[in-house]
């Protein structure tokens, strides 16, 4: 992030849950495990580099799986082979609504120093003084063009 991320640049990222899906969790093996960036570490990841912002979650059956070719076209885009994705989807009562867990965060990349406000486009954006402004001296980098 840091040679595409400007200081004070907005950041949008999305993560799944690793309780998405709970309707077909007996048939993915991975079902509840952790990975590197999910909903439930999302925003302490985010924190250690980033200001964040906002966070939005969504828990609510929002995918539905018409028929058993769905079902197994779903399966594999999880990464269940075609025999087993075909296999499992016979064993599925359709049509399937899944409940979809997950969050989208925003997040402003962190300036070097502490934050200060100022009046961008109508809105309080967060913009940094340099050192020797806030010790008095010198001239802030607060007002200069972004």
């Amino acid at each position: 992030m840091r040679r595409v991320l400007s200081p004070g640049g907005l950041l949008a990222v999305s993560a799944s849950s690793r309780w998405n899906d709970p309707e077909l969790a007996w048939a993915l093996p991975r079902w509840g495990r952790a990975s590197s960036f999910d909903a439930e570490t999302a925003e302490p990841l985010l924190g250690k580099v980033f200001e964040v912002e906002s966070i939005r979650t969504w828990d609510a059956r929002l995918v539905t799986l018409p028929d058993r070719a769905a079902v197994a076209l779903f399966l594999r885009g999880r990464g269940l082979p075609e025999p087993s994705a075909w296999r499992l989807a016979t064993k599925t009562a359709v049509p399937l609504s899944l409940t979809k867990r997950g969050l989208v965060a925003w997040a402003r990349k962190r300036y070097l120093g502490g934050w200060v406000y100022r009046i961008r486009r109508g809105q309080s954006a967060r913009r940094r003084f340099s050192a020797t402004a806030q010790n008095g001296g010198g001239s802030s980098t607060a007002g200069r063009g972004s």
